[in-house]
Parts: structure tokens; sequence; C-alpha cells
């Protein structure tokens, strides 16, 4: 962990350490690096794809080791009734009277102690379970990673969101202001004969309008900032204060990604030149690696699986110590299936549709995510147009109000052109807000996909997330 990772670690800490100890509110600002830190922490989907990664390496673990010998120690009692045991030993009497020393022919209590090796030599089918063992922990490991790249990105959408919705608050409540503002001035011109009512009962309207779009704006607030706190694991009913973000930033990113909005250069072969670092597109060819390794297991039915077992004990008696007669044995043991009415090839020919399902679904998925950038460098580039389009027009319907009021203050516009201006006003700022957020929700879908690109022709490889599990030597 290097020095900024740790700066962050223990601003995080601290912060949680000022909370009060009901769990209320968050001391200090939120900034959306330590809102992301959060997330990698304490987001219970990433910590459950962590250890579904970690289930899967020991899942290869296991089917790696059922190719070498196991070793066993059995030991067992058995007692039977007075009755068996009389009868099985009734010529005992006959041989003693004879002279001759036999032992008994059954114990009332026997014990046996032994030990029992098996090793495989040859099983095609255990090493093909390997096989699809070995794409499951890739596929893990992918879906792990690609899980850390989707929290990033959720912990910014949630954070975006929540500022989102205090700035269109801040919009509605200031157009309810105004909204109000109008209907007392127009009640008072028209209590004293100057404007008719239908210009007081117009601002009424525009003020009820308001006020219902004040309170879903409200709750959306509330429903952002729960779904913040869902995604960073914090507790869902702390508050806190975000940072701000600085839309300026927004330049920066659209200059940095200008190379993937060039026009001609996302082809498809340079669309899986770029995803080919996904997480999610590398995780296909493991499902489509599994389904092959599939083929093997199956394939492994109709081949000879050679065995060898061995045994070493001691004479069953009773007594439990093993210090009686010892007997060994070795066994090589070979499995030809001869017929297994067709049940081999049936199993094998539905390992191989499977196996040709997932190619075909591998490809499928493959152009869906080629679709999917395509669509995200699209809204990319919409977005950079719609912020120009709103930043121009939030100034132009800013002078345009102005140059208005002043008109309708001095009698020369209608009230229905006043309230005209002061919507588009409105509208505009709502416009701009949702512009500027679109942005930057449009870039964070972009590093999601591509990762940390950087401002050239090609993206560098995705680089393994820091805390990601490592995999073992030799695995």
């Amino acid at each position: 962990m290097n020095l900024g990772n740790v700066c962050v670690a223990l601003t995080l800490a601290a912060l949680l350490a000022l909370a009060p100890a009901g769990g209320e509110a968050l001391a200090g600002e939120l900034s959306m690096d330590e809102a992301v830190e959060l997330a990698l922490e304490r987001n219970l989907s990433l910590e459950a794809a962590r250890q579904d990664y970690e289930s899967a390496k020991w899942g290869l673990r296991g089917a790696r080791a059922s190719l070498f010998p196991s070793v066993g120690l059995s030991s067992t009692a058995r007692r039977v009734d007075q009755d068996t045991y009389r009868r099985a030993n009734a010529s005992l009497g006959f041989a003693e009277a004879m002279g001759i020393e036999v032992e008994p022919f059954l114990y009332e209590t026997t014990y046996e102690t032994g030990f029992r090796l098996n090793a495989p030599i040859w099983n095609g089918q255990l090493w093909g379970a390997v096989g699809v063992a070995g794409g499951a922990r890739d596929a893990a490991g992918h879906a792990y990673k690609a899980r850390r790249r989707w929290v990033v990105a959720e912990a910014k959408v949630a954070y975006f969101d929540v500022l989102r919705t205090e700035a269109l608050l801040s919009v509605s409540l200031d157009a309810v202001d105004a909204a109000r503002e109008n209907a007392e001035a127009a009640g008072r011109r028209h209590d004293v004969g100057l404007v008719p009512l239908a210009e007081v009962l117009r601002w009424q309207v525009m003020t009820a309008e308001y006020e219902k779009v004040l309170a879903d704006v409200e709750t959306a607030v509330t429903m952002a900032r729960t779904q913040l706190a869902n995604v960073l694991g914090l507790p869902l009913d702390l508050t806190f204060e975000l940072s701000a973000v600085d839309p300026a930033a927004l330049d920066t990113h659209y200059a940095e990604l200008a190379w993937l909005t060039a026009p001609g250069y996302l082809t498809e072969s340079r669309a899986r030149e770029l995803l080919a670092g996904n997480p999610d597109y590398e995780g296909l060819a493991d499902i489509t690696r599994m389904s092959r390794a599939g083929v093997s297991v199956a394939r492994g039915a109709f081949t000879p699986s050679l065995n060898a077992s061995g045994s070493y004990g001691w004479r069953a008696d009773d007594d439990i110590e093993p210090d009686d007669d010892a007997a060994w044995s070795v066994t090589l043991a070979l499995d030809l299936p001869i017929f297994t009415s067709f049940k081999n090839l049936s199993d094998y020919q539905q390992s191989k549709r499977d196996y040709l399902a997932a190619s075909r679904r591998q490809e499928d998925l493959e152009r869906s995510m080629i679709a999917g950038l395509r669509g995200a460098v699209s809204a990319l580039v919409s977005s950079s147009k719609a912020l120009v389009a709103s930043e121009k027009l939030s100034d132009q319907s800013a002078d345009h109000l102005k140059t208005v009021t002043n008109r309708y203050n001095e009698g020369m516009a209608p009230h229905t052109e006043f309230a005209d201006a002061q919507v588009m006003f409105d509208r505009s700022r709502v416009g701009y807000v949702n512009a500027v957020y679109d942005g930057l929700l449009a870039v964070a879908e972009i590093e999601r996909v591509l990762g940390d690109a950087p401002a050239g022709d090609a993206p560098a490889e995705d680089a393994p997330a820091e805390d990601a599990p490592a995999e073992e030597p030799g695995e």
C-alpha cells in the first residue's frame, strides 16, 4: 500500500471514529475518493465475490488432490449376540478334547485395524474435472475483479446521484420561492385592479406544480442517500455531507478521452483490443473453457481407467491392540467400459452441445459488450455536447428572464411572457445540473469498461487490483 492509500485509510478511520455512538452522523465531508475506498472495504457484494473466488481456488486444489494417492486408517469394532457366538464356536469343545488348539471361529467382540492406500494411475474423468475446476477458478477471479469495477462505478453513480438530487433540490426551492413571490405580487396588483384574476391564478397553479416537484425531489434525495449508504456498506440511517464536484473537471476528462471519441476510431477489432483487459470480457472465455473441459470429462468415460490400491492390517480378534499377525495386499485394477446402454454417448453428446452453446453465447456476449462500449462512447460524446448547450441555454435564459422581468415591471410585457421566461430559466437550470452529472456518469462508465485508460492511442493492460486475492504459485 502506497502513502496515498495509507492517508486515505487513516482519513476514513478518523471519519468513522468521529461519528456519534448511535451512528447518526459522519463527521466531516466525504469525498468521492473516500466513498470509493469505503465501498471497496465494506461493500457486501464485493466481499461475497471475494469469498466465491476463494471457494473456487479451494475447488481447484480439491480437484488436483484427487489425482494423488490417498491413505486411510480403518479401525472397527463388532459385537454379536450370545446365541450366534455359541453356535459359531460349538465345535471348539470337541477340538480342545482332541488336544487341538484352535482360535475361535467368531469372537463375541471383534476388533480390526488396517491401513488402505488408493492411487489413481490414469483416469481421464479426473483430469477433465481439473480443467473444469481451473476454468471455474479463473472465472471466479475475473468475476471478483469485475465486481470491484462495478462497485467503484456504483459508488460513483450513487455519489453523483446524491449531489444531483441535492442540486435539483436547490433549484426546486428557488423555483418555489420565486413562484410564491410572483403569486403574492400578482395578488397585490389584483387587489388594486392592475392585473386580472387569471394572472393570479396562473402563478398559484405554477406554485402548486413547483411544490409537487419539490416534494418529489425531496423524496429522491432521501432515496439517493440511502442507496449511497447501502453501496458504501454504511448504516442506512447514517447522515453525511459530501464534497462538491467541480464541473470544470469534466473538461479534463473529455480531453483525456478525446482519442476514444475520434471519428472512425472505435472499429470492432479496436473495441475487442480495448475490452481485452476487461474482467467481464475475460470471464466469458473462462466459462467457455469450463464447458470444453466438461467435454473432456465426458470423453474420459470412454477410456480405460487404471487404479492401484493396497492394504496393510492385523488379523481380527478380540484384542484391540494391533499386535497380531499382519497381512498386506496390492491390487492393480483396470476398468474398461464396454457397454453402458449408450449413457456415455449421451453424456458426451450433451457436453459437446453445451460447449457449442457456450461458444456461441460467448460470441454473442462479446458482441453485446462491444455494442455497450460504443454506447458508452456515444453517451460520452452526447454528454459533452449537451453540457455545452446547457451552459449556453442557462446563460441565455437568465438574460432573457432579466429582460422580460424589467419589461413586465414596466407594464410592457404580458404576464404570460414573464411566466414563460421564468419556466424557461428554471428548466435551463435543471438541464444544466442533469448535463453535468450525466457527463460524470458517462466518464464513470467508460472507466468501468476500460479501466484506467491513458490519454493515448491504446489503453495499457488493466493492472490487478492491489488488494485482490493473489494467485498461488503454479495456479
